[in-house]
């Protein structure tokens, strides 16, 4: 395990824009302090990490996440009612009027 306090190298959302903010200049030179940078530097200089062994890495980290996204896209659509059934271990009165409307309004709509 690796604990890293670094600089934000990237915006903070895809709606942001940095560069109002921060010069790209600034950017450009945290970007040879990254930890995850300087590990690797420093792990290939000892032998102790290659370009077939990230690669290989990558490959089962993408094989994982499409596995994972294949069993999430193979569940049925959730119920108008799940996010009633889910939120609460008892439902507030005021939502179960909410719920049994939406329910009504599902099996009719």
């Amino acid at each position: 395990m690796v604990e890293a306090l670094t600089y934000r190298l990237s915006a903070h959302t895809t709606a942001d824009d940095a560069t109002r903010y921060r010069a790209e200049a600034e950017v450009s030179a945290h970007w040879a302090l990254d930890p995850l940078h300087r590990l690797r530097i420093y792990l290939g200089a000892r032998g102790w990490w290659t370009k077939d062994d990230e690669e290989a890495l990558i490959a089962r980290c993408r094989a994982e996440v499409d596995t994972a996204r294949d069993a999430y896209l193979a569940l049925p659509p959730p119920r108008p009612t799940d996010m009633f059934d889910h939120l609460y271990a008892t439902l507030p009165p005021a939502l179960a009027a909410q719920r049994a409307a939406v329910e009504t309004e599902a099996d009719h709509g």
